[in-house]
């Protein structure tokens, strides 16, 4: 079979083709959900919803506890108001303020109507004088030194009569759980009584051990060593009247304080002592006290006990005591006592008059849980923003109402029901602020009333640190200052307003950059060699975002060129839900061959017209563009190109023959960055092929794959055929691009002694048929095949030459 001059190696006319897309196996992942919310985290949203529909404050059911209130406020922000002691309990799944109003219970007990504990006081008799009940079950059981009469009510007081002759008891429950009870002898002829000298209290106690120190500390702890109830040493008073008051005067109720405040001047009237609290110039005495698990015994001291002018009063308080929540008072002229629960108010500055039990100074702590949506933001959702705090303060007595007061807060260590003056973290000396941390004053303020205080560094750093609670120490800015001296409420509030920013995640580049030698992908990838995206592609950038707080958001992206610095953009995806778990996008357009960009995007609730709070910014995603295809040429020494004279040929149609590809990645004129040859795909098979990958199969019989390790790279090929062959060569860069293919004719001789088979056409020596099918295309039939499944088309109807008529 003869030659001419045919076509060496040609290039075929075929347009270039687009990129090719990453393999549907390494594809991008499905981007990640939102994150599934706790009932606290769906607390927020719902109370995001109800506060922007109704224009009013919305409370988060999910997050409210015995001493917290969480609510959302109309613009988004939340807010949580705290206390020291519980104001709710939990009833039936529903919160319910803390109402300590005794009502008779079906067995003549008599209960506070809404309690955070446990407590059935007694409706007269024998039984127990005052029972409290732990929610986990521990009990405390404190029956009276003598029979009780049937009380008579009045609000959360219960008052036995004559329990002995002129000697009352009083019971009171306490909102926060327990009970104070007051023995009250009216007359000297009472005190006298020796049944009085000493009073046992009979005690039950169930999984707790009772027992009382030497400076008459009382504490429940229970197995586990922790105080779950607890009292400070019993007090007794009597009722000597301030000398400006006539005899006429009547017992009012104040807020109860083992120290008096002092009187000055300025007071224009002094209460009186009652059951609450003593008055200002009451004598008082502490009491002496034994305990164990079977009583507590009471020992009135007989230096006061029915001296002076009576009513006389004798006080032991037992209360719960909580783990997060805690207040404790301490004085320098007691530096053992403990005054850690039942109090009603605490005392603050120097005690130096002559009312008073000692002379010293005095300092208050508070021990404040951290509020769980501080510390528990939603799964994803960076730490929340706190705009301020503030502790609020009721002082409810001062030594002097006319003269300015300044108060010192420091940020103390934990307390608990052994803080006393000689054991409390602030130390006892004149400088608390070498043992605590100064964290602000409080603005001069006069006589009783509300006292705030910014303590929004202290919150932040609770936050900040993961602190379950904080605790603060108060003292006066001067406390040798007695006209400083002020008793404060044991049950302040703490204001925080916060909020929580956007979360912003999952970023990504699509299509997703590539690398064809392996066929991986990189939605996002660092600065350091990333992958490519080549020709023909329509790039954007994608991020999930979503807003704890309920808001709609704004996502900004910004896109720069690593080699061309004063290249940049930025576009946004327009306003968005609160939640978008399948992205928000922008596309980019066109950019720069050659280059390298990096990107990254930032989730915000406020278009800047208004406040609000953003993301932080995704880490940068990193891509490099690479739009110019290579080029690929094929050669061989054992079949020269068609046209070449070779009168000794060592190869010949059987034979086995070796094939030479070289392919080139220009870099770009407009820049300097290519990605470089991936792999090569050659074929026998003149039919266009698009889309392939450098990972596809191949038979490598008339097609095959081969990767672009080096300069030049080889295959094997079995022409089969005698006479003329081609076979085309396409090469594709890392980026997808695609080479122009490239046709290499060759003649393949025969080889000689070897016997033709006639009617073979492929090669295989087996006989083959051509037939037309019913739309006129030539189809090959070989012996080994079906002919009505006969795939290969030999020629194709569209091919023939047109008919003439």
């Amino acid at each position: 079979m003869g030659t001419t001059g045919a076509l060496v190696l040609g290039m075929l006319g075929a347009p270039l083709a687009q990129a090719a897309t990453a393999p549907t196996s390494t594809s991008v992942p499905v981007p990640s959900s939102k994150p599934t919310l706790t009932p606290e985290q769906q607390g927020i949203v719902d109370a995001r919803a109800v506060a922007k529909a109704t224009g009013k404050p919305a409370a988060v059911d999910a997050l409210t506890t015995e001493t917290a209130l969480t609510q959302v406020n109309p613009d988004g922000t939340l807010t949580t108001v705290d206390r020291i002691q519980p104001v709710r309990t939990k009833r039936n799944g529903t919160w319910a303020d803390l109402d300590a109003t005794l009502h008779k219970n079906v067995d003549g007990t008599l209960s506070p109507a809404v309690s955070s504990t446990g407590l059935a006081i007694s409706g007269g008799g024998s039984g127990p004088m005052a029972t409290v009940t732990t929610a986990d079950g521990r009990k405390l059981a404190v029956s009276a030194p003598f029979t009780l009469p049937t009380p008579t009510l009045d609000g959360a007081s219960a008052t036995y009569a004559n329990m002995l002759p002129d000697v009352d008891l009083q019971v009171t429950a306490l909102p926060a759980g327990g009970w104070r009870d007051v023995i009250i002898v009216r007359t000297a002829a009472a005190a006298a009584d020796p049944r009085l000298k000493s009073l046992r209290f009979p005690v039950k106690a169930e999984g707790l051990n009772i027992s009382a120190d030497d400076a008459g500390n009382l504490t429940a702890k229970d197995t586990n060593g922790r105080v779950r109830l607890a009292a400070p040493p019993p007090l007794q008073w009597d009722s000597t009247l301030p000398v400006q008051a006539t005899s006429s005067a009547q017992p009012t109720v104040s807020s109860r304080s083992t120290v008096a405040a002092p009187r000055t001047a300025q007071v224009t009237a002094e209460p009186a002592s009652s059951a609450e609290a003593p008055g200002e110039q009451a004598h008082q005495s502490p009491m002496g006290i034994t305990a164990d698990n079977s009583s507590l015994t009471l020992t009135p001291d007989p230096q006061t006990f029915g001296k002076g002018t009576g009513p006389w009063y004798l006080d032991p308080t037992i209360a719960a005591t909580g783990q997060t929540q805690a207040y404790a008072q301490v004085q320098e002229f007691h530096p053992s006592y403990t005054y850690t629960s039942g109090m009603s108010d605490l005392g603050f500055g120097y005690c130096d008059y002559g009312d008073c039990t000692g002379t010293g100074r005095q300092r208050v702590y508070y021990q404040i849980g951290t509020p769980s949506a501080l510390l528990n933001p939603p799964s994803g959702a960076s730490s929340p923003v706190i705009h301020d705090s503030t502790l609020s303060l009721q002082a409810t007595a001062a030594s002097n109402p006319r003269g300015s007061t300044v108060m010192q807060v420091y940020d103390s260590g934990g307390i608990g029901s052994g803080t006393t003056w000689n054991n409390q973290p602030c130390g006892t000396d004149s400088s608390p602020g070498s043992h605590c941390r100064y964290v602000s004053s409080s603005p001069s303020f006069t006589g009783n009333g509300q006292v705030n205080l910014d303590v929004t560094s202290i919150i932040k750093t609770a936050v900040a640190s993961g602190w379950s609670n904080w605790t603060l120490m108060l003292a006066a800015a001067d406390e040798t200052d007695d006209a400083m001296r002020h008793h404060l409420s044991t049950n302040p509030t703490i204001t925080t307003n916060y909020d929580i920013a956007p979360v912003v995640s999952s970023p990504r580049t699509s299509p997703a950059p590539f690398q064809a030698n392996t066929g991986a992908t990189a939605p996002c990838e660092s600065s350091t060699q990333p992958y490519w995206v080549g020709a023909g592609q329509n790039i954007s950038l994608t991020v999930n975002n979503w807003s704890p707080a309920g808001l709609p958001l704004l996502t900004t992206f910004n896109l720069w060129d690593n080699d061309d610095s004063t290249f940049s953009w930025t576009g946004n995806s327009g306003w968005a839900g609160s939640s978008n778990p399948n992205g928000v996008s922008v596309a980019v357009g066109s950019l720069t061959d050659g280059h390298q960009y990096g990107w990254n995007a930032q989730a915000s609730d406020t278009d800047g017209s208004a406040w609000g709070l953003s993301s932080g910014n995704t880490s940068g995603c990193h891509f490099r563009v690479d739009k110019t295809p290579p080029s690929v040429s094929v050669s061989s020494l054992d079949f020269p190109p068609s046209g070449t004279q070779n009168p000794s040929p060592t190869k010949f149609n059987t034979d086995t023959g070796t094939f030479t590809i070289t392919g080139t990645d220009p870099v770009p004129s407009t820049g300097t960055r290519a990605s470089g040859l991936a792999c090569y795909r050659w074929s026998a098979n003149p039919s266009p092929v698009t889309n392939w990958h450098c990972g596809d199969s191949a038979n490598n019989v008339d097609t095959g794959i081969v990767a672009a390790t080096a300069a030049s790279n080889t295959f094997a090929y079995t022409p089969g055929t005698w006479g003329a062959n081609t076979l085309y060569v396409q090469a594709q860069d890392n980026a997808g691009n695609y080479s122009q293919p490239a046709a290499y004719s060759f003649y393949a001789p025969w080889k000689p002694g070897s016997m033709p088979v006639f009617g073979d056409l492929t090669g295989d020596r087996k006989p083959d048929v051509v037939l037309p099918d019913p739309a006129g295309n030539l189809r090959l039939i070989q012996p080994t095949l079906d002919p009505a499944t006969a795939p290969a088309i030999s020629g194709a109807a569209s091919a023939a030459p047109a008919s003439s008529t």
